[in-house]
């Protein structure tokens, strides 16, 4: 095996411990009704693959929760910001469709969040999912699409959604 296969599989596979332990440190969060996490393809995120998560919450999730995205980036990652289109779907049938420029550098190209190693982790908190009263489903959709004009958007490790209440706060 050649060396940068071996270095690949090493990145590789420290990646996905890291994504691992900073699962079970989330999900572990007092409050957290909902945390997945999508890992992208070594090659890049694609601009024509939408990120999904779907589910239904426990019926006794109150009718208001918070959600935050979760990146996880190298410093590899090529820009400052990184536009998102997030769609949102509740089981109220409203459809929300909203758009994000988050910043992940300041202007002299510092990544903002933490870091260890070549990695950056850095949250970013989205508008509250409202669920109709006396609905106990509450099932939601979100899809979210980089607005970057890369076919292949490279430096993104994983990206992930957290649904929490204000037990929290």
């Amino acid at each position: 095996m050649t060396s940068m296969k071996r270095k690949t599989l090493r990145t590789a596979a420290i990646s996905a411990v890291l994504s691992g332990l900073i699962l079970s440190v989330i999900s572990c969060q007092k409050g957290t009704s909902y945390h997945h996490s999508t890992v992208f393809k070594e090659k890049g995120w694609d601009m024509n693959d939408a990120v999904c998560f779907s589910d239904s919450l426990p019926s006794n999730t109150p009718d208001r929760v918070h959600l935050e995205l979760n990146l996880r980036h190298s410093n590899n990652y090529p820009y400052q910001n990184l536009w998102l289109y997030i769609q949102t779907a509740t089981s109220d049938s409203l459809i929300r469709n909203d758009s994000v420029n988050w910043i992940l550098a300041n202007p002299n190209g510092r990544w903002l969040g933490s870091g260890w190693g070549s990695f950056y982790n850095i949250s970013y908190r989205l508008p509250d999912l409202f669920f109709p009263e006396n609905d106990s489903s509450h099932w939601f959709r979100i899809e979210i699409s980089h607005g970057l004009r890369d076919s292949l958007l490279t430096g993104l490790a994983d990206l992930g959604l957290r649904i929490y209440t204000d037990t929290e706060e």
